[in-house]
């Protein structure tokens, strides 16, 4: 004889009442996670973007001038510093911006001026010769080409005849997510390279510092 009351398992089994307080429960953990990882990943994207701008603006701004000068130089790494000036929220999730702004000129691996080891007369794929490199809020992370160093971050098929020059950008960054009270300490390193051509010259000229005695040429194939 059993006993009333004493199956008490087996009706807490068949009682449906609370079970979607308790799915919502396991879920909302869950959904907390997915929401603040949606507002993290727009919060980089962001910023990444006003960075992004910023340094377009070095590149475009340079290759619009037919020469520089240290003075030029300057001005140009301060219009990025007001572009990012302009949106507070770089402030407290962007640090340790650093950009390279490099000339380099293309010629025909081997027939570079001062080249150093010969890859091949008669290649069509081109190397490139720093001909002159500044450097904006440069950390560890970053270091400026010398004038007449090879530059092997260009890819060879950037250019499209001897003595082409082309505008190289470099940039890194550090983000700090916007929840840092949910990453604490997290950070997140970015790099990234922008591939331009002079806009009304052959070539951007130093005027400055850098300014070279002689203006470099490819050699020529007799000349190797």
């Amino acid at each position: 004889m059993r006993l009333k009351g004493l199956n008490i398992w087996g009706r807490f089994r068949r009682d449906p009442t609370g079970a979607a307080m308790v799915e919502f429960t396991i879920v909302l953990p869950i959904l907390a996670v997915l929401l603040l990882a949606s507002i993290e990943i727009a919060s980089y994207f962001w910023a990444r973007s006003r960075v992004t701008d910023a340094v377009a603006a070095v590149g475009d701004l340079t290759t619009q001038s037919m020469s520089v000068s240290d003075g030029s130089i300057s001005a140009i790494f301060g219009a990025a510093d007001a572009i990012l000036a302009e949106n507070p929220m770089t402030k407290d999730t962007v640090s340790d911006v650093t950009v390279r702004l490099t000339s380099a000129l293309a010629c025909k691996c081997g027939l570079e001026p001062k080249a150093g080891e010969t890859i091949g007369k008669g290649s069509k794929e081109y190397c490139y010769t720093a001909l002159w490199s500044h450097e904006y809020k440069v950390k560890s992370t970053i270091s400026g080409y010398k004038p007449g160093e090879k530059v092997t971050s260009i890819p060879s098929d950037i250019a499209i005849a001897d003595n082409d020059t082309v505008i190289l950008v470099e940039f890194n960054f550090k983000y700090r997510p916007k929840l840092h009270f949910v990453l604490s300490g997290a950070e997140m390193s970015t790099s990234e390279r922008f591939y331009m051509r002079p806009r009304f010259s052959d070539r951007v000229t130093h005027v400055g510092s850098q300014a070279p005695a002689a203006e470099p040429r490819c050699l020529r194939e007799a000349d190797g």
